[in-house]
């Protein structure tokens, strides 16, 4: 698998090319940490066989397998079904062509990483070159842009690259809205496909599709290995009785329906609760131990 982390053709979100030739690559070669989101902490491997092809910055994924928390996003990414990737970089000097078209002439590589949502083809982070930590917004882009070419005594008009800045960015995010539409959408088609699977081999019951549905939502990767053990186990639920139906509910102090502790613990479901509805979790917790 090879991924193009950067090209010197395409316009970023923040309204200027990246020249590849003028990416410093020595600090990432020593380091090629791949991230997933930008996130240090959640960390999906490193990138490997670094290289500039054809004006493309290119590389390729080691993924670390024997990270638990991780597999779930590598399988994703593996399946076809993340492809986005998104460099996170510092701007060390900029260019302005005689056209007004802005050119990042040299810039540091700090990170590459896997992301959902890539605001753009070429898509980016940008940090700010005084401190690693702190990653510009694109207002705080357009102020060291300004101070920047006013440094370099460039003859450039400042209230025509913000409003082309502005007309860009809201640009992307309708970009964003759309891509982010298409996601919900194909997301809730495999859940769908998924459990109407389910039902037809008899893992679950019609009664229990949506509970089944909201907790995929919640966490796919989950019900997906639930409903898989199902099968392999070859067991039905007409074999498994109501005892283990997820449908069934118990009331709360205040009357409401919340799920039975020991049915949700038994179908495998306890801890995606826990962690993604942490509410509910609390109101099972109370019922089932008094606490």
């Amino acid at each position: 698998m090879t991924i193009i982390l950067c090209d010197s053709n395409s316009v970023n979100s923040y309204g200027f090319r990246t020249m590849v030739g003028g990416i410093n690559l020595e600090r990432f070669k020593a380091n090629p940490v791949m991230l997933y989101q930008h996130d240090t902490e959640r960390i999906l491997g490193h990138w490997e066989n670094i290289r500039v092809e054809d004006g493309k910055l290119m590389a390729d994924p080691a993924f670390d397998t024997d990270d638990e928390e991780m597999k779930p996003i590598i399988g994703k990414i593996e399946r076809g079904h993340l492809k986005g990737c998104s460099v996170g970089m510092r701007v060390l000097r900029f260019e302005t062509t005689p056209t007004g078209e802005m050119l990042a002439a040299e810039s540091e590589l700090m990170e590459a990483s896997i992301v959902t949502i890539p605001s753009d083809a070429n898509a980016l982070v940008l940090y700010n070159p005084d401190d690693d930590r702190h990653a510009l917004s694109v207002e705080e882009f357009k102020k060291l842009y300004i101070n920047m070419e006013q440094n370099e005594t460039v003859n450039t008009d400042n209230s025509a690259v913000i409003a082309r800045l502005q007309a860009q960015n809201e640009e992307k995010d309708r970009v964003i809205l759309e891509l982010q539409a298409q996601v919900a959408q194909m997301e809730a088609t495999q859940i769908d496909t998924m459990l109407n699977t389910a039902v037809a081999e008899g893992r679950i019951g019609k009664d229990e599709v949506q509970l089944w549905a909201t907790l995929a939502a919640l966490d796919y990767a989950t019900v997906q290995k639930v409903l898989e053990m199902r099968a392999k186990s070859g067991e039905t639920r007409v074999e498994r009785g109501e005892r283990t139906s997820l449908q069934a509910m118990v009331k709360g102090d205040k009357g409401e329906d919340i799920p039975d502790w020991d049915l949700c613990d038994k179908n495998g479901t306890l801890y995606a609760i826990k962690q993604k509805q942490p509410e509910v979790y609390a109101k099972m917790y109370a019922k089932k131990f008094g606490k």
